[in-house]
């Protein structure tokens, strides 16, 4: 049996030369399966290669130097305008290519300048793609194309019209680009006709030649965009089609494991979350192999399924939920003190917020052979204070998690209790958008079902059961970073803007006055970031007009806010000053107390414009014909 591998000459240090066996390299799969090709007779080659798409074509002439000698000979061309036939709506092969060329441009994504970067995108106006590393060297900006020129050329290419120009525009940019090649070139046929001294009919016949040229390669560079639209879509529909036969091929063998009712739960909802898992989203065929390399990453996520199909029956859930919701809300006003009714008024804490802390949703989704009575709630009264105040940790977790993305915080402060954090909502109307906190956990825009789109099905209860909404932060919040004129109005009432906080300023209950136009601190700092008024056309409101500022913002709460009576112990909620007199009435034996007094308080309502104490006012005396409903 003649020995395996090839013969190799090694010469040592002393100059001594022994040959030596080289093993050949081990290449998976199948080796030498086509080499019978080069017996065959060249009618039958070619009419193999006839049947070939221009991809495969370009392939075979890389892979071999005998294929790569019988593709580029010039009577080969027949074979290459065949397969390019063959691909539809591809324009034909333009003059200034070879197939072979027209080819690579179309169906290689590799650099045409460079040969190793790698790009998805043709510059077809160019007939030529280009990586990234290439683009930066060869293409310049259109408007500042002229300084890259040299100096003797920079007046030459300013006189001539743009339409001379071939341009194209890059991936990830809007802006009209040249190569450099082509600035030179157009410019030096310039310079060498005008040398000529042509006459002013033949400089308007070059600039006509050369647009028609540009107008031409554009006209062109359309239809082959158009085609790679027409591909780019079929391989995306290709590519979603092994998306859909790899995920149909895991619904089947997970069926066959016995995984059919989590299946059957997660199927209303798209089959989230397997289907968004990565490992199912990929664009490749399920083979054996691939099947067990992905097994325990899928049992896994169905796992997490079948947990929650267990402890949240969609039907039974439905059934119970809202008499159990009754059976909460009973509990809940005999549990209510005094500390609860403030997370109320200054949170916005609501029955939805509670339902959806871990110890009440035990019990509210608890399954359906378990009895649930007032008594089981009131079970967790030793345990109120810490879970209402673990729901206050959350909510500000998620509303710091916003602030820290725009601001830097000091240290030894809470970034929420800085008197400089505001937050702008971007889904709610002009004029509404900004918030302070702690009234951003009231406002309506947090409390909306969008936030919990793809919630469970406990959540989706919560949230559709009528009444309040719970808190949540949605997409469109995000936090406003101090401007300088918003830091300016901190300094002007003399504090650092680094470091004051929303409750001493507060404190200070100053008003500052601007023309004729009195407001608060705070509405000064919603001045400051949307009005570029000057600070210095503004002051510090004096005594008497800070006391009939005063006196327009209890007036203003009065037709409109929420009042609790602080002598009842929860305070309740009432509607109208005529509720609060009738309360004090019936309930008290007195007559309603005055603001101020410790007895009565009023806020305004979370959706209205004066929330978190943003008053202005116009001072000037205004006639009745110019004043508004």
């Amino acid at each position: 049996m003649p020995p395996t591998g090839t013969k190799s000459k090694a010469v040592s240090s002393d100059g001594a030369v022994a040959n030596i066996r080289v093993r050949p390299k081990k290449v998976p799969g199948r080796q030498g399966g086509l080499k019978a090709i080069l017996n065959m007779p060249m009618d039958v080659i070619a009419e193999i290669l006839s049947q070939c798409h221009p991809r495969e074509l370009l392939t075979l002439a890389r892979t071999t130097k005998w294929f790569r000698s019988l593709l580029m000979r010039r009577n080969s061309a027949y074979l290459w305008r065949e397969a390019l036939r063959t691909v539809q709506g591809l324009p034909p092969c333009p003059p200034e290519l070879a197939e072979p060329a027209w080819v690579a441009l179309a169906f290689s994504p590799y650099c045409t300048n460079c040969g190793e970067g790698r790009t998805p995108t043709v510059c077809w106006a160019f007939l030529a793609r280009y990586c990234k590393g290439c683009r930066s060297q060869l293409f310049t900006n259109r408007h500042t194309a002229w300084s890259n020129l040299p100096q003797d050329k920079v007046m030459p290419y300013r006189s001539l019209p743009k339409t001379v120009f071939l341009w194209t525009k890059l991936p990830g940019s809007s802006a009209t680009c040249y190569t450099m090649s082509q600035l030179v070139e157009v410019v030096d046929a310039w310079i060498e006709f005008k040398s000529s001294g042509p006459g002013e009919a033949s400089r308007d016949q070059f600039i006509a030649e050369r647009s028609e040229r540009v107008k031409q390669r554009l006209a062109f560079t359309s239809l082959c965009e158009a085609w790679a639209r027409v591909q780019d879509l079929a391989r995306d529909s290709e590519l979603a089609d092994i998306k859909q036969e790899r995920f149909e091929e895991i619904l089947s063998r997970l069926r066959a494991l016995g995984w059919g009712p989590e299946l059957d739960f997660i199927k209303d909802k798209g089959y989230v979350p397997l289907a968004d898992h990565q490992i199912v989203k990929v664009p490749r065929s399920l083979t054996d192999q691939a099947w067990n390399n992905v097994y325990d990453k899928l049992i896994g996520c169905m796992q997490d399924v079948r947990v929650d199909l267990a402890n949240h029956s969609v039907e039974k859930l439905k059934v119970n939920f809202p008499i159990r919701w009754k059976i909460m809300e009973r509990a809940l006003r005999q549990l209510s003190l005094r500390e609860h009714t403030e997370y109320q008024r200054k949170y916005g804490l609501v029955a939805a917020d509670i339902a959806l802390t871990k110890e009440y949703r035990d019990i509210l989704g608890a399954p359906a052979g378990k009895t649930v009575t007032e008594a089981t709630f009131l079970a967790l009264g030793e345990q109120a204070d810490s879970i209402v105040k673990d729901w206050l940790f959350r909510t500000r977790e998620q509303l710091r998690e916003v602030l820290l993305k725009e601001i830097e915080p000091p240290q030894n402060i809470d970034p929420l209790e800085l008197a400089t954090t505001v937050f702008v909502c971007g889904s709610c109307p002009p004029g509404f958008q900004f918030h302070f906190f702690p009234d951003i956990c009231r406002a309506v825009c947090q409390r909306s079902s969008k936030a919990f789109s793809r919630g469970d099905t406990y959540e989706d209860l919560v949230v559709g059961h009528c009444g309040p909404l719970p808190f949540r932060v949605s997409g469109c919040l995000r936090a406003c970073h101090p401007t300088t004129r918003m830091r300016e109005v901190i300094q002007f009432c003399g504090k650092n803007p680094d470091a004051v906080t929303a409750k001493e300023m507060d404190e200070l209950d100053v008003r500052l006055v601007r023309d004729d136009i009195i407001m608060t601190w705070r509405c000064a700092m919603m001045e400051g970031l949307q009005d570029p008024h000057a600070l210095n056309t503004w002051r510090l409101a004096t005594f008497e007009e800070t006391l009939k500022s005063q006196e327009h913002e209890r007036r203003i709460l009065a037709k409109g806010g929420q009042w609790y009576c602080m002598r009842c112990e929860p305070s309740p909620y009432l509607e109208t000053l005529h509720d609060v007199e009738d309360h004090f009435r019936i309930k008290h034996g007195t007559s309603c107390p005055a603001l101020g007094t410790g007895d009565i308080e009023v806020e305004p309502w979370p959706h209205s414009a004066y929330v978190g104490g943003i008053f202005l006012f116009n001072m000037k005396p205004v006639s009745s014909s110019q004043r508004r409903c």
